[in-house]
C-alpha cells in the first residue's frame, strides 16, 4: 500500500462575467476560468483597457451589490462569482489605496 499523499485537483469551469469600468458607456465583457485569482483578473482587465491612468494597484473590484473582491490572491469561485455575474471596477485615490505590508528584516 502506498503512503503518498492524494491531491484533488480543483475543478474548473468558463466564465462569462461583465465588469462595469467608469467612464464606459457598455461593460467589458471578459471569458475567463473559475479559478483565476482577482489579482490576474485585474490584471487582464488593465491589458483589456490598455489605460495608462487604470493601474493594478489601484483597482478595486466588487460584485455588483455585493461583497468586495478584496483578496487578491483568492480564486473567483470562492467568491461565488458565476457564469453572467456582474463586477463594478472602481479606482481607488492614491490617499485610499492599500499600502503594501512592511516586512521585518530577516535575522
Amino acid at each position: 500500500m502506498s503512503n503518498k499523499r492524494k491531491y484533488q485537483r480543483k475543478k474548473h469551469w468558463p466564465l462569462t462575467i461583465n465588469v462595469h469600468v467608469p467612464g464606459r458607456a457598455e461593460p467589458l465583457n471578459l471569458d475567463v476560468g473559475s479559478t483565476m485569482r482577482v489579482k490576474n483578473l485585474k490584471q487582464l482587465i488593465h491589458e483589456k483597457l490598455g489605460s495608462e491612468d487604470m493601474p493594478v494597484e489601484r483597482m478595486q473590484l466588487q460584485i455588483e451589490g455585493g461583497e468586495i473582491l478584496s483578496k487578491n490572491i483568492k480564486p473567483l469561485d470562492e467568491y461565488d462569482i458565476k457564469d453572467g455575474s456582474n463586477l463594478v471596477l472602481e479606482i481607488l485615490d492614491k490617499a485610499n489605496a492599500p499600502t503594501p505590508r512592511e516586512r521585518k528584516p530577516r535575522a
